[in-house]
């Protein structure tokens, strides 16, 4: 039985460990292994890639990046049936005690081999084959790798050989269950997602750990507040279809046809030929505001002085992004599409709107824009939500007893 004295050992698997490439989940999954250092749980984890630009990293965590490893769109088969076997030295002799794919859930070998008890966090993932979206999520599909700033390397011999290895593997041993049942602990993003998992019968342990913040980070800051009249929206994130700048933009033109004093302003990277496109589509051009991509701290700033928070993501099946936590921690109200997760903050915190339709993004703007005491009186409540929600240290402890009720 483990002792609660004792030191956690977590072995944690991931695609990219990094605080400087963009994307919400590769972030995501810095933070909360930070979070769980600071409760005293050594964590080491095994990468096909690592980037920072912190000096050291927190004591408790190790990072192990395999060599010659190259740049890649996912975590594949062959990341899988690398980080299966480097890591198996590693589980031995760090006397590691559990085992968590995170930010990436699949097939990995170690789900069905068990030397430790294995956690895999469950995300929602963008459904590439949606009718309705179709286009536009495949036209993002094939831009990803530029908008992330990450260039995929061409395969290597080894590389070549291995992933022939990988895919024989894989199918010799049936590894090929996107979500295995044979999983000892699910981490699920969305409390949707237990439910559905419990009517396929998994008979695991759950454990709700939703996208988090730090609150002391992002967090009000009055001092920065705009005291003019203008009612401004924010957007941050990748400059993409999928997230549905397109229809933002859109509306933005509608209600600035009818409300002078408002502006725009998006933030975040993207691929050249997809910001020219949304750049022809404005009609007030000094209304709104490409400022490309910002550090952390450039972006706490602007979500700061900004009134309204926007994120109106075309997936039908997505939740609450993490941008959309931020700004909310940051004391702002906000514009989501009708989502998971999302129909509990409707009117509350904010207002949904449907995914891919212009008129509702622009409507639910427009009612900030006829009664602008509402910014401040939803804005309070983000910020209580947010700290009590998704508050990393919580969740961090959450995560942190899940793993010694596992193990026990």
């Amino acid at each position: 039985m483990a002792k609660r004295d004792k030191k956690l050992n977590v072995l944690m698997l991931t695609h990219i460990y990094s605080d400087v490439v963009t994307g919400g989940e590769t972030k995501a999954t810095w933070e909360i292994t930070n979070a769980l250092a600071k409760k005293g749980v050594k964590i080491h984890v095994v990468t096909l890639f690592f980037k920072t630009n912190q000096r050291k990293l927190n004591s408790n965590i190790k990072v192990y990046c395999l060599p010659l490893s190259r740049q890649t769109r996912s975590f594949d088969k062959l990341g899988m049936f690398k980080t299966f076997f480097y890591a198996i030295p590693i589980i031995f002799f760090k006397k590691i005690d559990v085992i968590h794919l995170i930010n990436t859930q699949g097939p990995h070998p170690f789900a069905y081999w068990k030397i430790r008890p294995f956690v895999s966090t469950v995300d929602l993932q963008w459904n590439y084959d949606s009718h309705r979206f179709k286009e536009e999520l495949s036209y993002d599909r094939f831009l990803k790798v530029e908008e992330f700033g990450l260039l995929e390397q061409k395969p290597n011999l080894l590389d070549r050989i291995l992933g022939r290895l990988a895919v024989w593997f894989f199918k010799i041993f049936r590894l090929n269950e996107q979500l295995p049942k044979s999983v000892d602990l699910c981490a699920y993003r969305h409390k949707k997602l237990s439910y559905q998992l419990k009517e396929k019968n998994y008979q695991c342990q759950f454990v709700y750990i939703p996208v988090g913040v730090d609150i002391d980070k992002f967090r009000p800051k009055q001092e920065m507040n705009d005291e003019s009249n203008r009612i401004s929206f924010l957007f941050t994130g990748t400059i993409s279809k999928r997230k549905g700048v397109e229809y933002l933009i859109r509306a933005f033109n509608i209600i600035s046809r009818k409300y002078k004093d408002t502006e725009l302003i998006l933030i975040g990277p993207g691929a050249d030929q997809t910001v020219k496109f949304f750049k022809s589509m404005v009609k007030f051009p000094k209304r709104i505001k490409f400022m490309g991509e910002l550090s952390t701290e450039q972006i706490i700033e602007y979500t700061n002085k900004a009134d309204v928070f926007v994120s109106p993501m075309i997936g039908l099946d997505l939740g609450i992004n993490k941008s959309v936590i931020e700004a909310m921690a940051c004391g702002k109200p906000i514009i989501v599409n009708q989502a998971h997760d999302s129909e509990k903050l409707d009117g509350k915190v904010g207002f949904c709107v449907k995914p891919g339709e212009t008129g509702s993004i622009a409507e639910a703007m427009e009612r900030f824009l006829k009664n602008p005491a509402l910014i401040k009186i939803m804005g309070e409540k983000s910020r209580k939500f947010a700290v009590k929600n998704h508050d990393w240290s919580v969740l961090a402890e959450r995560l942190k007893n899940a793993y010694i009720r596992l193990i026990s």
